[in-house]
């Protein structure tokens, strides 16, 4: 006790005479361990205060043992090979979320346009040839061309890179848009490379679909489309790289006597886009409805029942758990799967967006937003450059 007392005592009297020379001899740093005055390291050149052969620069002070933790590189060079990946990832995440800007809505909730245009604009029923007006019909295209547009909406608005090469024509878009592949298949979304050369009036352009495909914004939402870059479409007869395949799909009744046919076209597009494009970033965007009860428009007005949460929550784990992704199975997989949540009755009433169960979580990877972040940065990863 006595000695450890003493020692304190000691190193208390050395305080003044550290102070008063600290900061003139900090300035100029020592990079030569045997010059090295101080007690302290703080300096960024001082990094080692003195050099001891065989030991190691770090250990547990006053332990005699050498601190042998990494003592031989080479040995830890596969280690350090299979973590970086992980460790990049860690420190890029939050980076790549702060990029991804949203929106935060009235009820406190931080979301992209692109649900709530969907929900808005299904609302409003459509009439299909000489039938009545629905809100949905399977047999219709209406919801999937609006959901498209909804997405590239989101990825225009938050995606710099993607709004930037819109901006410079570099890319177009196609909602029905026929990829040429071992069997041509009709991808509801598709964002193609454009070269320099190409005319750029050719095509309808973003913001004319609105009216074509009666799209509902809201007041903020016409001002955010006034601003972006007027990205135009191509037709079929264009013959362009495919940047992003999306293919978009809904369930909205019978949940559980869908899911086998769900299942194995979600797959067949994905393994076809991966065929027809290796390079392409390829997405699966569904809308499941989890409302109690819709009106078929199949069964002339019949009223299905749903057991809900859970058959939506059936359609969402299906979706999330077995749908393979790229990382996986590389030429079958998908590189992002995306699930918004309605609540559909088909009757006349508004639809709403599900943002509590049974939609995904915020940190779920089929999250609306986690698509929409993970697309953008996806795309910056292979085509900015």
């Amino acid at each position: 006790m006595l000695w450890s007392r003493a020692v304190f005592r000691a190193s208390r009297i050395r305080l003044p005479s550290i102070f008063r020379s600290q900061n003139a001899v900090l300035v100029l740093g020592l990079v030569d361990p045997c010059l090295q005055s101080c007690p302290c390291q703080k300096h960024p050149f001082t990094k080692i205060a003195v050099r001891y052969l065989g030991r190691t620069t770090s250990g547990v002070p006053g332990n005699e043992d050498g601190c042998n933790r990494y003592r031989n590189p080479s040995l830890c060079r596969c280690l350090r090979t299979l973590i970086s990946a992980d460790v990049c990832f860690c420190r890029t995440f939050f980076i790549s979320f702060e990029r991804v800007r949203v929106v935060r809505s009235s009820e406190g909730r931080e979301v992209m346009h692109g649900p709530a245009i969907v929900a808005r604009t299904m609302s409003h029923p459509t009439v299909r040839g000489n039938a009545r007006a629905w809100q949905y019909h399977s047999r219709s295209d209406s919801h999937s061309k609006v959901a498209c547009w909804a997405v590239l909406f989101d990825l225009l608005e938050n995606c710099d890179v993607f709004r930037r090469h819109a901006a410079e024509g570099r890319i177009a878009f196609g909602i029905n848009h026929v990829m040429v592949g071992p069997i041509n298949k009709t991808l509801d979304l598709v964002v193609t490379r454009q070269s320099a050369g190409r005319s750029s009036n050719a095509g309808a352009r973003f913001s004319e679909l609105v009216a074509k495909y009666g799209i509902v914004l809201s007041e903020l939402e016409r001002d955010i489309l006034a601003q972006l870059p007027d990205l135009r479409s191509e037709s079929d007869r264009d013959i362009s790289e495919v940047a992003i395949a999306l293919e978009a799909k809904a369930c909205m009744t019978e949940h559980s006597k869908s899911l086998p046919r769900l299942h194995a076209e979600v797959l067949a597009t994905g393994y076809l886009a991966k065929r027809a494009q290796p390079n392409c970033i390829t997405v699966s965007y569904s809308l499941v409805n989890a409302a109690l009860d819709f009106v078929t428009p199949s069964g002339s007005g019949r009223v299905n029942r749903h057991a809900q949460p859970e058959d939506a929550r059936k359609v969402v784990e299906m979706l999330g758990r077995a749908i393979p992704l790229a990382r996986d199975i590389p030429n079958l997989g998908y590189d992002f799967i995306g699930v918004t949540v309605l609540n559909c009755r088909n009757d006349g009433s508004p639809v709403e967006v599900v943002y509590g169960e049974p939609a995904p979580a915020r940190n779920n990877n089929i999250h609306y937003e986690r698509m929409v972040m993970d697309l953008c940065s996806a795309y910056r990863a292979r085509f900015d450059r």
